[in-house]
């Protein structure tokens, strides 16, 4: 069962309320960034992640899926998901610019679609 695609998608969803708050942010959307992964079996997973619903930041997400994650996947066996977290978490070019932040949400939602 190899992994034979990545997609990426954003999702800017209105609340159902006129917004909500906290001590430092107030939103009117709920940003949903995830990916679907693909295999050759025919299999799919989704894996989402929850943002602020800033589209610029939420590109971000998705560029490292797209550019970082989903190159070392493809062709990957995908039942080996521990396996893969430890190659993508591990992967020293991506873990030089972030342990955090952009990196992690990024993984999580791969990380997601992998045990789904």
């Amino acid at each position: 069962m190899k992994i034979t695609s990545l997609e990426q998608f954003i999702l800017h969803v209105p609340l159902n309320v006129s917004s909500i708050s906290d001590s430092t942010h107030t939103i009117t959307h709920w940003g949903v960034v995830g990916t679907k992964i693909r295999t050759s079996s025919g299999l799919e997973g989704y894996g989402f992640t929850g943002t602020h619903a800033h589209l610029a930041s939420d590109r971000l997400i998705t560029s490292c899926i797209r550019d970082c994650y989903a190159p070392m996947l493809l062709g990957e066996d995908a039942a080996d998901i521990e396996r893969l977290w430890l190659k993508l978490a591990r992967f020293p070019a991506v873990q030089w610019v972030g342990r955090a932040g952009i990196t992690q949400i990024a993984l999580a939602a791969v990380d997601m679609a992998l045990w789904t």
